[in-house]
């Protein structure tokens, strides 16, 4: 796991969610999608006589472009969500390998909580933003040389 990928696995599950969001939402307007309806001229051949009359036909919108956007968004969402249960564990298991309680918690609110470098400063009580960023980011880089 590289360290933007440490950095960023707090917005995963988000993601995800707002991905299932979105496919509601293209399923809800394929449900949606109106009636198409239109006259047609027609003829059936009754043996030697041909009778013309008009036909109704009707049908929903084309709604293949919503289909095929919610089956891509479906595909991203399951391996999404694959890359994540694996990416998940494996970091709570390093990030518990660190000695340091500060680190280890700078760690785990920055990278699967989401919080700003701010929020990690104030949560901890000390430091500034960006000494909590660079020992975060040093803290990630000495867990991916072991």
């Amino acid at each position: 796991m590289t360290t933007k990928e440490f950095l960023r696995l707090w917005a995963v599950p988000e993601d995800i969610r707002r991905r299932k969001a979105r496919a509601e939402k293209l399923r809800q307007m394929i449900e949606q999608a109106p009636t198409v309806q239109e006259a047609v001229k027609s003829s059936i051949d009754a043996g030697n006589a041909t009778i013309l009359g008009h036909a109704i036909v009707r049908g929903t919108e084309d709604t293949a472009a919503y289909r095929a956007a919610v089956s891509v968004l479906e595909s991203q969402i399951e391996e999404t969500n694959k890359v994540y249960m694996k990416a998940y564990p494996e970091a709570v298991r390093k990030i518990e390998a660190v000695e340091d309680p500060g680190l280890r918690v700078a760690l785990h609110l920055a990278c699967l909580e989401g919080y700003s470098w701010d929020e990690v400063a104030a949560r901890l009580g000390h430091g500034t933003a960006e000494s909590w960023r660079k020992a975060v980011i040093r803290g990630i880089e000495a867990i991916e040389e072991k």
